[in-house]
């Protein structure tokens, strides 16, 4: 009809955009009803779920990475988990907190592993958070003490995980007690005196390197990260595959 406006009006977001023919616009924001307040409050709580669930991951992986699954039910494991396995995870922890609100992503997921495996190679290799501190609180081994005096008076021992010789056999700390290892099966390998010497030292070949990696399985994830950055270096050294610059220091043995 002549004489009268047309209106137009279209609702995007609970937004309403009111066009006249004019060309003039007027704009009116609602507040979202209780229906869309709640819709987004479930979102954000299957995010937060989300974040909690892959932090839950982590925090185990990282309990049985330092060997917190096999403490003895006498220690108490909820105190110094606490206190360390969330001083660990702080990293992970300011990485979440500064992603609030955003989604569960493969990037965030990825970035949140990396955070970690961090964690894990720092609990290995800098005493700071020192691998010492949960290693030290494991009960002691004292079945395989015995064990191994048994052997020795029968003068039967295990073959070295490298040659397989079993006419004398020690057990070689996979993380050196210098730097917190423990006297334990999942921090000790088998091998014969020129092997622990050449393992101590860093003067595997590559042959006899490969067959050492192979003996590693069910060792504490620690204790690989170890052998796989520490004692690798070392051998790298020997191989000549790294400067000496980059290394200088892999024979001092009293640091071992």
């Amino acid at each position: 009809m002549e004489g009268q406006q047309k209106i137009e009006i279209s609702i995007q977001r609970n937004q309403i955009t009111v066009t006249c023919l004019k060309g003039t616009k007027m704009n009116d924001t609602r507040k979202p009803s209780l229906t869309e307040q709640n819709r987004r409050l479930r979102e954000r709580l299957k995010e937060s779920e989300k974040k909690i669930e892959v932090q839950s991951q982590f925090i185990d992986r990282l309990c049985q990475s330092v060997g917190y699954d096999r403490l003895s039910d006498e220690w108490d494991k909820k105190k110094y988990l606490d206190r360390w396995v969330l001083d660990w995870l702080k990293p992970v922890r300011d990485y979440m907190q500064s992603n609030s609100g955003q989604p569960v992503t493969g990037i965030f997921i990825n970035q949140v592993i990396q955070i970690t495996e961090a964690a894990i190679m720092q609990l290995a290799i800098i005493g700071r958070y020192g691998i010492k501190l949960p290693l030290d609180s494991r009960p002691g081994d004292f079945e395989m003490y015995l064990q191994k005096n048994n052997n020795q008076l029968a003068k039967e021992y295990p073959p070295c995980v490298i040659c397989g010789e079993n006419r004398i056999t020690h057990q070689c700390h996979i993380i050196p007690k210098a730097h917190g290892g423990k006297y334990h099966r999942d921090n000790l390998l088998d091998m014969c005196p020129l092997h622990h010497h050449l393992f101590d030292n860093g003067r595997l070949t590559k042959e006899e390197w490969q067959k050492l990696l192979a003996s590693l399985d069910g060792k504490m994830d620690a204790a690989v990260q170890y052998v796989n950055t520490i004692h690798l270096n070392w051998q790298k050294y020997f191989w000549h595959e790294i400067p000496d610059a980059v290394y200088p220091n892999y024979t001092k043995k009293e640091e071992r």
